[in-house]
């Protein structure tokens, strides 16, 4: 229910959130502006942690945040899950909402449907 799977993985594009001069937001200022976008969730997260997966991954990009579903750890904190480059390969990671995100992540959202006029 709710998962966007992909069926085609170059449909993922990195979107960035911040404005103007900033250089990093509070947890909650960026999931507001994640939110509003067509960001994606954990079942697009798996889709593309997969190493087979990865060449469909936006090349210029070193963090990728999925916000659309988020989890909880026991203690309360809330995480959504992120993929980090790391060296050629892609790495997992939680990252807190309560924490700060800086320039270098980017939300994992839908690429828009090319539009034919022909």
């Amino acid at each position: 229910l709710g998962c966007r799977c992909m069926n085609h993985g170059s449909r993922i594009v990195a979107t960035d959130v911040f404005l103007g001069g900033e250089d990093v937001l509070e947890g909650e200022e960026y999931m507001t502006r994640a939110l509003k976008l067509d960001s994606m969730n954990a079942c697009a997260f798996d889709f593309y942690a997969k190493p087979e997966n990865w060449k469909y991954l936006p090349k210029d990009v070193d963090v990728l945040v999925f916000p659309k579903t988020e989890f909880r750890y026991s203690s309360g904190r809330r995480c959504v899950r992120c993929l980090y480059r790391d060296g050629s390969g892609w790495g997992r990671v939680y990252c807190c909402v309560d924490g700060r995100f800086d320039r270098d992540c980017r939300v994992a959202a839908l690429a828009s449907p090319q539009i034919s006029t022909t």
